[in-house]
């Protein structure tokens, strides 16, 4: 979503050349400090095996949506737009909707 970022240090063109075609990547401070800079970890799925996570007392995928859900549904939200907006977009649409009745 942040989209990517392209420049001399992301691009590491002296890694590539250093490590070769078949060289390890892995193995590259550049690799690791990037991954973990550019990974993205969800905040409601986990990585770890769903036994561990269930024994452990943890919650399930189902019941941490539904408390996400619950949580967006409970939460106040400003509006996008101001009431003198919404006004302007109905004068907008109903213009459009009598000239689309004729």
């Amino acid at each position: 979503m942040n989209g990517i970022e392209v420049n001399e240090e992301t691009l590491a063109l002296d890694v590539i050349e250093k490590v070769g075609p078949l060289g390890n990547f892995l193995s590259e401070e550049h690799t690791i400090r990037f991954l973990e800079q550019e990974t993205w970890h969800s905040k409601i799925m986990s990585r770890k095996h769903f036994r561990s996570i269930i024994t452990k007392g943890g919650k399930t995928i189902k019941q941490k949506l539904e408390e996400k859900a619950h949580q967006i549904i409970e939460e106040e939200v400003s509006p996008l737009l101001s009431d003198d907006e919404v006004k302007e977009l109905d004068k907008i649409i109903a213009t459009r909707e009598r000239k689309l009745a004729l």
